[in-house]
């Protein structure tokens, strides 16, 4: 057998391990721990390259650091493999630094998110004024406490019951109100379960008041996080004859928001529309030489799904999104998510091969 055949053999068997891995959920937790933010992409190497291997790390779920450097945190996905992450893509927990020396805190510098974008960014809660919060979901005359500053952002954890549990510099959580501030990024991700988004009203938020135009479902439907039918999409109950604010619309498909936080997908011949609609309709551009839709926004992970010939019509469906746009280096781009206007194909394609149109 040749060595390129081993090595690729020895790749296989890493990914198998890892996906099928499953945590212990009776085990105790690590001694020195990190906990993500959100989802991410962690490769066995310390700087990532076309022969990484990929883990996906969940958010929430603490995994035990095995090592630190430069910035960058290695942590145990199972007995076999591990991945290395951004220091800033989460938090440390537990005692580190007997381990590991003095770590310094990571700057949480909070980007714009994408507009519109279902691609998991982080979340962020930003106090409208000084706000208290407390390390118990309710307080208690037991519950430690942490002042938190207005107008500071600030990592959030999770979403519960009208609540906000944000990370305070030193990684100390607490639970907030959530009406006491903003939500910014992919907040959507924590109040979903098992594949179902439950709405968060207690949040405050109420984009149906401020809507100029509303989508009105004739009975009651489901609505889909991706706009090409995708069985692994998260998907949330709407109920019939109730108005929910439009995003962005095509003459197929109505993006709406259930809450002010998750967008779907539903069948523009579900319900009707009602008020000033035509500001909202998607982007079109045409395609350039060499334009190819991806599977992903990522073309270390993704794969190709079609060319696409120069001129073609497309219809812009999400994005900006940020991803590696080659192999044989570290270069990022932006990317969109497009829909081919004649055949209504749909996938990832890098800024460089469109242009926009309106």
């Amino acid at each position: 057998m040749s060595l390129t055949c081993c090595r690729w053999t020895l790749v296989l068997i890493a990914t198998i391990v890892m996906v099928t891995a499953i945590p212990d959920a009776q085990a105790q937790p690590p001694a020195c721990g990190f906990v993500p933010s959100r989802t991410l992409r962690g490769t066995d190497t310390l700087t990532p390259g076309i022969w990484s291997t990929v883990a996906v790390l969940q958010p929430g779920q603490v995994y035990p650091v095995v090592a630190i450097s430069d910035n960058r945190v290695n942590v145990a996905i199972d007995d076999a493999f591990g991945a290395w992450v951004n220091l800033t893509d989460g938090r440390l927990r537990g005692d580190c630094t007997d381990r590991f020396g003095a770590v310094p805190a990571p700057t949480r510098t909070p980007s714009t998110p994408p507009t519109n974008s279902s691609t998991m960014v982080a979340c962020l809660f930003i106090p409208l004024g000084p706000v208290i919060g407390t390390d118990t979901l309710n307080a208690t005359a037991n519950s430690s406490t942490a002042s938190l500053n207005p107008g500071q952002s600030y990592t959030v954890f999770a979403l519960q019951d009208g609540k906000v549990n944000v990370a305070i510099d030193d990684g100390f959580g607490v639970w907030v109100d959530g009406t006491a501030g903003t939500l910014q990024g992919d907040c959507a991700q924590f109040a979903a379960s098992d594949g179902v988004y439950t709405p968060q009203p207690q949040l405050g938020l109420n984009p149906v008041s401020a809507a100029s135009c509303v989508f009105v479902p004739a009975s009651a439907t489901v609505g889909s996080a991706s706009y090409i039918a995708d069985p692994d999409a998260t998907i949330v109950n709407l109920t019939g004859e109730q108005a929910y604010a439009v995003v962005t619309l095509t003459a197929q498909q109505v993006q709406i928001t259930v809450d002010g936080l998750f967008h779907a997908w539903v069948p523009a011949t579900a319900g009707h529309l009602l008020g000033t609609c035509n500001t909202l309709a998607a982007a079109t551009a045409v395609a350039l030489d060499g334009a190819r839709l991806w599977s992903e926004p990522d073309v270390r992970t993704g794969e190709v799904i079609a060319d696409v010939p120069a001129q073609t019509g497309l219809i812009v469906i999400d994005g900006p999104v940020n991803g590696p746009i080659r192999l044989d280096t570290d270069a990022t781009g932006d990317w969109y998510f497009v829909q081919v206007s004649s055949t209504a194909q749909g996938g990832w394609l890098w800024q460089a091969r469109l242009q926009f149109t309106n």
